[in-house]
């Protein structure tokens, strides 16, 4: 067989300012997924406007929302309520494409436009997916207070394509010498797996074979991932998620399996993430911690999160630094906290995103001869909370700490290769 693979290009675009103004009707979507921010509901109504189009809503605590209500002054102004949306829109739809776009490639970055919404609609919606998510997600709602949502294009349409979606995580082990020594042999991956799960349950995936670039172990990453995909890896058919052993459900798998490890040896998606990871966390939340602390103190950063124009700024201050277009930024350095601080939460971000990898027409009509079109998107770009900062700092000693616990002989840990 001749395996070809070819990459097709992504439409881009900011968010609209002026939302589009369609009627949605509750019963043309269908819960499709969520995450700790956002759910998300896909289009399988008659709309052309609407066809292919996923709507991302934001969530709200169930008691946070109850709260409101029974608060005698939660009326609120509708107007300044969907300035202060089009704000928050605006400014993710431009950390994703100004800031995250510039740095990993605006080809990756999935188009956005916003759409009007009723808290009718949502909370139909709230209702009709109550029964389809997550217990451990259900103390969270999609906010029925909200008038603006969301479409990006879904992924995995319906019709002859195939969608894997793959969060790669940590691309690197740390060099930083002011680390715990065990964060040089065993990378970050390894080690929380064994927080976060049973032993019995431990995935053999290790993000750095997937980053390799090396078929055979991006293939034995691959393996890894069907056998015990997590939340790691996701595959859906004609627009369908599978339930179950991916292996069974995809018509072809052997051959799908090397055309989708060409992909990602090929493709420079990985490579870039990984050197972006690397090279924005300098200094590990063990280091960057107390320049956070000391930060806060000397005013350089408040308890606020940072404006759209503060990330924008650092993406810039990194770039300039990276391509060596100024004479004095050839060393971290001489960064000042506030930028060393931003840096690293960029990295966050870019250690978890997934990637969406969508394969036309599949299966092939010949397995002889077939060339498979594909294209790939960055999803799950939003910034994250620097309010946060002592969560990763205490989430960190957790890992390191149960790992240690459970494997204090050094010759005993997993020596996890770049």
């Amino acid at each position: 067989m001749k395996e070809d693979i070819e990459a097709t290009d992504q439409i881009n675009a900011r968010a609209y300012v002026q939302p589009l103004d369609v009627d949605l009707d509750a019963s043309d979507w269908i819960y499709h997924h969520e995450g700790n921010e956002n759910i998300l509901f896909k289009y399988i109504g008659n709309s052309t406007v609407l066809q292919g189009q996923i709507l991302r809503l934001r969530k709200q605590d169930v008691s946070e929302h109850r709260a409101i209500e029974n608060d005698g002054n939660s009326t609120s102004d509708s107007k300044q309520r969907e300035k202060t949306l089009l704000q928050l829109y605006h400014d993710r739809s431009s950390f994703s494409h100004d800031v995250i776009g510039r740095l990993l490639g605006e080809k990756y970055i999935l188009s956005q436009r916003l759409v009007r919404v009723s808290k009718y609609l949502v909370t139909q919606l709230n209702a009709a997916a109550a029964s389809q998510r997550p217990a451990n997600r259900l103390h969270k709602q999609a906010d029925i207070d909200q008038t603006l949502g969301l479409l990006i294009p879904d992924m995995a349409q319906d019709g002859q394509s195939l969608t894997i979606e793959i969060k790669p995580k940590w691309g690197f082990l740390p060099t930083s010498c002011n680390v715990n020594p065990v964060k040089h042999r065993t990378c970050r991956y390894c080690m929380h797996k064994y927080l976060k799960h049973s032993v019995d349950k431990i995935s053999e995936f290790c993000p750095l074979d997937l980053y390799s670039g090396d078929p055979a172990r991006v293939e034995q990453a691959v393996d890894a991932l069907v056998v015990n995909p997590q939340n790691n890896l996701r595959v859906f058919v004609d627009g369908n998620l599978v339930d179950g052993s991916p292996a069974e459900a995809v018509a072809n798998w052997d051959v799908f399996k090397k055309v989708l490890v060409q992909i990602l040896v090929k493709d420079e998606v990985l490579p870039k993430l990984a050197h972006l990871q690397r090279s924005l966390d300098k200094f590990d939340i063990e280091g960057v911690y107390p320049r956070y602390l000391a930060a806060l103190q000397s005013g350089a950063l408040s308890e606020t999160e940072p404006s759209i124009e503060d990330w924008i700024s650092a993406c810039s201050a990194y770039i300039l630094r990276e391509h060596k277009i100024t004479t004095d930024a050839q060393s971290t350095d001489i960064l000042d906290e506030k930028q060393k601080v931003l840096e690293f939460m960029l990295s966050v971000t870019l250690k978890d995103v997934s990637i969406m990898i969508q394969i036309e027409s599949w299966p092939p009509q010949s397995l002889e001869d077939s060339k498979s079109r594909y294209r790939i998107a960055v999803v799950d770009t939003d910034a994250k909370k620097l309010s946060k900062m002592f969560m990763y700092f205490e989430r960190d000693r957790a890992i390191v700490k149960n790992y240690l616990d459970l494997f204090p002989d050094a010759n005993l840990q997993t020596k996890c290769t770049e």
